[in-house]
């Protein structure tokens, strides 16, 4: 029964197996700021900022850990009975996020509830968009429970009748055509608001009264290339001056360097090499001048 306990080939294979094992490393523990962080599973950083906001948001995070889990249901159990899966998987990463002393926590389950495929965590989206995708996911998953809304809708922006992450909300309308004057006129989201707002406002009864124009849109962004033309041609200018003295600069010095070579060179010269060299260009105390026609006479 035991005569194959010492056997060296098959002890060579188990000592080999338990030796391939890799033991996985544990999660860092939290900084010593107490706060956990969430991990970027590739593109999801607008993501892992809205669920943070929503985190540190004390009326939405009470009413998601208030839920049950007779209302949400279990993961064990979500084949057989409904299961209210988004809001579960939000209220265990909140759990995570405020209990578990590791660094940060992973979304894999949550994105995974939102259906999301391998390649979507690669894709960047609107973090305003994800927002009100989200919360009517929510709020049709809550259907029935204790977290349903019991009074009627209210928008907070138009206190319409309506939720405020509504496409119906006159407020919502207004932003984005706010954006849609921003990114055609190659402005400011500050510049786009304060223009539009101040061309909403003027009537034109108002505009015939007190003989006012419109703001051209097109003379405030040429002038706003002209002004970063000239920035950029005065920069380049600076850049190019610095450049030329450092350039004079370096030529100095070796013009300098190359001066001190010679003389140290011409001191080791021997006696009578000098006076060979005195020989080949006689001195002479008559100055030299030039005629008009090019060549040199002395005086």
């Amino acid at each position: 029964m035991f005569g194959s306990l010492f056997d060296d080939d098959r002890t060579a294979g188990v000592m080999t197996s338990v030796h391939s094992l890799t033991i996985p490393k544990p999660p860092n523990r939290r900084l010593p700021c107490g706060l956990g962080g969430i991990e970027n599973q590739g593109a999801t950083c607008y993501l892992n900022s809205l669920l943070q906001t929503l985190l540190f948001t004390p009326e939405f995070r009470e009413h998601i850990f208030l839920l049950s889990e007779s209302e949400l249901g279990s993961l064990e159990n979500r084949e057989k009975g409904k299961v209210r899966i988004i809001p579960l998987q939000l209220q265990r990463l909140f759990a995570r996020l405020l209990l578990i002393d590791q660094e940060a926590a992973s979304t894999a389950e949550l994105t995974e509830s939102f259906g999301w495929y391998r390649n979507e965590m690669y894709e960047q989206h609107d973090v305003q968009e994800l927002n009100r995708i989200l919360f009517q996911a929510i709020d049709s998953s809550l259907v029935g429970t204790s977290g349903q809304c019991q009074g009627p809708e209210k928008c907070i922006l138009c206190n319409g009748p309506h939720s405020a992450t509504s496409k119906i909300c006159p407020r919502h309308t207004h932003e984005q055509k706010i954006l849609e004057f921003k990114c055609r006129n190659h402005l400011t989201i500050g510049e786009a608001r304060r223009l539009y707002t101040q061309s909403s406002k003027t009537h034109y009864s108002d505009a015939a009264k007190i003989n006012t124009t419109a703001p051209n849109i097109e003379e405030i962004v040429n002038q706003r290339v002209e002004s970063i033309v000239q920035n950029i041609t005065t920069k380049m200018e600076q850049q190019t001056t610095l450049l030329i003295e450092i350039f004079q600069k370096t030529i100095e010095n070796l013009v300098q360097y190359l001066v001190s070579v010679f003389h140290q060179t011409d001191l080791k010269k021997s006696p009578n090499r000098k006076r060979q060299m005195i020989n080949i260009v006689p001195p002479t105390n008559n100055p030299m001048q030039w005629d008009a026609g090019g060549s040199n006479a002395s005086n």
